[in-house]
């Protein structure tokens, strides 16, 4: 999905309000129990704010930091081209 573990586990560390690692092979363990369903739905919330094209709904997605205001990030689609601000409650780096 061409997006930053960081950057996943940065949006996790937020919904979940809790602590978050990268284990040897590059997992990512969530400190706490949860539902299984729970964080698959958190996942489809991620991938529609960060990844999928409100236009057409690619998943071929970049994401970038808006030049001007660093702290918005912008979905560009490379399938169909169209841009959006995506995510502006994140502050951290992708």
């Amino acid at each position: 999905i061409k997006r930053t573990l960081n950057h996943v586990r940065e949006f996790y560390v937020r919904e979940l309000g809790t602590a978050t690692w990268l284990d040897d092979q590059g997992r990512l363990l969530l400190r706490g129990k949860y539902v299984p369903k729970y964080v698959a739905q958190l996942w489809r919330k991620y991938v529609q704010e960060y990844v999928a094209c409100r236009s057409c709904g690619s998943n071929d997605s970049i994401l970038s930091r808006d030049s001007i205001f660093r702290r918005h990030y912008i979905v560009n689609c490379q399938y169909c081209g169209a841009s959006f601000c995506a995510g502006t409650s994140m502050s951290g780096s992708i």
